[in-house]
């Protein structure tokens, strides 16, 4: 449970994290055609809540989305989700790397005057403009992996484990957790002591097979249907 609210809030800062970046990108079109002293009184007042608001929620999808990597490590999801975690570190090297410093420039540029500050902003415009637009792709990247890894992994619970069980011989277990599924083994051995194919073995709501081999403890099996019972 624990774990489906991690990815739950994940995606949604995730998906928040998508507004800011999104609306300067639509906005890029027309505020490039403002003249300069235009441009100097909308971008210096209309993104005062960006960083406040924005900034915080971004860090915390990244802080979160870090721990699902540890959490799901070893498991389908884990590749996307760690590409993911990248792209949302990376969206923010690219916010501090290139729209921070010019940032800075406009706020000393501000103090210094109505001329300086025009001045200032007609120079950086572009690479803040073009920084804003690389550190939102890198996000869109970093939430579309993310989505990715929830998607090609719709159980999150653990893969199932064949170990020795006290009452039917072997069962399907989630590891961690120890309780079986509660289905008795339902195939026979073949004279070698193999089962010929992939054999099912039932559990609550879905199966786990074989891989052609009799299970032994360890052995991790593919569930299909909802997962083990327990």
């Amino acid at each position: 449970m624990l774990l489906h609210i991690g990815w739950l809030t994940t995606l949604l800062l995730g998906a928040l994290g998508l507004v800011m970046g999104g609306a300067h990108l639509l906005e890029l079109p027309v505020r490039m055609q403002y003249d300069p002293h235009l441009y100097v009184q909308v971008t210096s007042t209309l993104y005062r809540f960006f960083g406040l608001v924005g900034g915080p929620i971004q860090v915390l999808a990244l802080l979160l989305s870090i721990g699902l990597v540890w959490r799901i490590r070893g498991r389908a999801a884990f590749a996307s989700t760690l590409v993911g975690t990248l792209g949302f570190a990376l969206s923010l090297l690219l916010w501090f790397l290139l729209v921070q410093p010019v940032n800075a420039a406009w706020a000393d540029a501000l103090r210094a005057g109505p001329d300086a500050a025009v001045q200032a902003y007609a120079q950086l415009r572009t690479r803040w403009e073009l920084g804003h637009v690389a550190a939102f792709t890198a996000w869109l990247l970093g939430f579309i992996m993310l989505l990715h890894g929830v998607a090609g992994s719709p159980r999150i619970a653990p893969p199932c484990v064949w170990k020795p069980l006290p009452s039917a011989g072997r069962g399907c277990t989630r590891p961690g957790i120890g309780r079986a599924c509660d289905a008795p083994r339902v195939s026979s051995r073949s004279s070698t002591g193999r089962m010929a194919g992939r054999t099912p073995w039932p559990t609550r709501g879905g199966r786990c097979e074989t891989d052609g081999h009799e299970p032994g403890p360890g052995r991790i099996l593919r569930c299909r249907g909802r997962t083990p019972a327990g």
